[in-house]
């Protein structure tokens, strides 16, 4: 089925807020009101009504129609081929002659950084297809915008253009863009269905608008799915996608003889056997590249920034003390901050390339909260200042001061809600209290990613499913948002859990917040769940713990839970030695209880039954076959 968006001969073309404006209709559960649209799209009712008028007639020509009603709103009337149709139309990078000078930007960077020499502006007004004054006036814009990022733009002349600066700063940069790129696009759950079918989906995988960029992180992917073909354990999707992205980056610089660092090389018998090595192994044969090692530790994270020497306890409230300053808020009372950004940090200063790790949130940081945002850079800048700094990462800690500034109490929730998004570091929280403080009559079920949705939904039978990614078939009505939902997005489900409990959505105040669990009864509370899932993980191990490791067991599940419980589990790759029956036994435990366990934790648990078998004298393929018949 073939849609087009942009401009072809004569074709009507849609408008980047008519663009926006289809999203919103498309993610609708059902009848929206124009008020609610053009509030989503921060325009005045009459203007949306020109658009909406625009969207009619281009539609004319789609397998879909707009349809409308007095008093009661606007609503998208399409199958659902024709939905994921439209989904993809919009989610794939626009080939329009009018790219938006944001894009522009973005085009001229990805450009200037895969040429060796320098670029005429004759070369780069063809790449954009602007005049030549708009593009002198987009220099300007860009050499203002690298400024901030460590990068220069120089030029010469009769030479034209190109980027000087550190190779770290400029790599960082590219991540970074890359990153963004799947900010607002179906790509990640394209990419997770790639690896979980072990299958790449046909055609190319439009990360960018540069088809050269794009044809590099197509070949990546698929040799990330031949290793899922091959048996590899397979990270989280976020660490894929991460390690993709800088593996893009590497490949593309050591093409144009940018090394990381040095030229120094690897044997292949030094390369652990992990996923991110094995990937890059593969990857830079094809493209017939050494390996580097400086390159190696830069794509599989083993080169750490230097967060480790720092006094933590110091450097936490210095930031929360210098945010609350920058925004005029008292943040330095809240016990509760204090402690979680703290661990935040501590969990950054033991993970590889932490600040190169993706966010789905960033960009709705920046757009919704850009005061709070522009004060976490800064003070970060000046609390940390060996640390390169990504968006990224400011977005993950400002994730903490949002938590602070919006947690609430629990409240009555009859109308049960099961939430998909990148969860972890604060951002279950940050969605929990937002709902919370806008909508009463619903009970949120739990938080899954992408990977454990239709487990959640199995799960937990919810009324409404919420979710940042498409979903499909999977028997329950989805709104899908933003991944920081948008007053447009929470009138949404409003609109849905007013028509689930037969109330006017008028009625849906919050309700009166109950007083809070106090440090004795939460504390009561984890201990008591830690002992639940040991007792449990007992009864479902294939053997016993040896009596001498009993003790050493019991405590490392109590620590076990707490790591899951506050988003601080075991990053580090594993060789996949457990048997998928005994993983998924001991990962049901976990879910019974509300909670997610990863590979890594897993692993270490079944350590417990080698020391065990170890113990009685049993051999390697006496534990494996233990493990696999129960």
């Amino acid at each position: 089925m073939d849609i087009r968006l942009g401009k072809e001969g004569d074709e009507m073309t849609l408008t980047p807020r008519q663009q926006a404006l289809l999203r919103q209709l498309l993610n609708a559960a059902g009848v929206t009101t124009v008020a609610t649209l053009a509030a989503g799209a921060h325009v005045s009712v009459r203007t949306l009504r020109y658009d909406l008028t625009a969207l009619r007639e281009w539609l004319v020509d789609q397998p879909a129609s707009l349809k409308s009603q007095p008093h009661k709103g606007v609503w998208l009337e399409a199958t659902a081929s024709a939905r994921a149709a439209l989904r993809a139309a919009l989610d794939a990078p626009s080939v329009s002659d009018a790219l938006a000078p944001s894009a522009r930007m973005v085009t001229l960077i990805f450009m200037l950084a895969q040429a060796a020499e320098f670029q005429t502006l004759t070369l780069l007004q063809a790449k954009v297809q602007v005049s030549p004054t708009t593009l002198k006036h987009d220099m300007k814009k860009l050499r203002a915008y690298l400024a901030n990022t460590g990068v220069q733009l120089v030029s010469k002349n009769y030479y034209g253009y190109a980027l000087a600066g550190a190779e770290r700063d400029i790599r960082q940069l590219l991540v970074q863009l890359l990153h963004e790129g799947l900010n607002r696009q179906s790509l990640p759950a394209n990419i997770a269905q790639a690896l979980a079918a072990k299958q790449l989906p046909p055609g190319e995988l439009a990360l960018t608008r540069d088809a050269t960029i794009n044809h590099l992180f197509t070949t990546v992917i698929g040799f990330a799915v031949t290793l899922a073909q091959a048996g590899v354990a397979i990270p989280e999707l976020n660490t894929v996608l991460s390690t993709s992205i800088r593996l893009v980056v590497s490949v593309m610089r050591q093409s144009l003889n940018r090394p990381q660092n040095s030229y120094q090389t690897l044997s292949v018998d030094a390369v652990p056997q992990t996923f991110a090595a094995l990937l890059m192994q593969r990857v830079v044969q094809y493209y017939a590249l050494p390996l580097l090692r400086d390159d190696y530790q830069y794509v599989a994270g083993t080169a750490k920034p230097g967060l480790t020497d720092q006094n933590l306890v110091a450097v936490t409230r210095a930031i929360i003390l210098g945010v609350g300053q920058e925004v005029a808020t008292d943040f330095a009372s809240d016990a509760q901050l204090q402690e979680n950004l703290y661990l935040h940090l501590r969990q950054q200063a033991a993970v590889a390339q932490p600040v190169l790790a993706y966010s789905p949130f960033t960009q709705d940081l920046q757009d919704q909260h850009p005061q709070l945002f522009g004060a976490i850079r800064r003070v970060l800048s000046r609390e940390l200042p060996t640390l390169p700094l990504t968006d990224a990462f400011v977005s993950y800690v400002a994730l903490h001061f949002l938590v602070s500034l919006h947690r609430a109490g629990h409240r009555q929730r009859p109308v049960r809600i099961a939430y998909i998004c990148a969860t972890g570091l604060g951002i279950t929280n940050l969605i929990e209290a937002r709902l919370a403080a806008n909508i009463s009559h619903i009970e949120l079920v739990g938080f899954a990613g992408l990977e454990e949705a239709q487990a959640l939904i199995t799960r937990a039978q919810p009324d409404l499913v919420v979710s940042i990614f498409p979903l499909a078939d999977v028997g329950v009505p989805v709104i899908e948002v933003q991944p920081l939902p948008t007053p447009a997005d929470i009138e949404r489900i409003r609109d849905a859990v007013a028509h689930r409990v037969a109330l006017p959505v008028g009625e849906l105040r919050p309700a009166t917040a109950s007083p809070g669990a106090t440090i004795a009864q939460q504390a009561q509370k984890a201990i008591l769940l830690m002992f639940a899932i040991y007792d449990d993980l007992k009864r479902v191990l294939p053997i016993p713990v040896a009596p001498e490791y009993a003790d050493a067991f019991l405590m490392h599940v109590f620590l076990a839970v707490h790591r899951v419980m506050f988003n601080q589990q075991s990053t580090a790759e594993t060789k996949p030695v457990v048997p998928a029956d005994l993983q998924h036994r001991i990962q049901a435990v976990f879910q019974r209880h509300g909670l997610s366990i990863n590979q890594a934790e897993v692993h270490a648990i079944t350590e417990y039954l080698k020391l065990s078998q170890s113990s009685q004298g049993g051999d390697a393929d006496d534990r494996h076959e233990i493990s696999s018949s129960h």
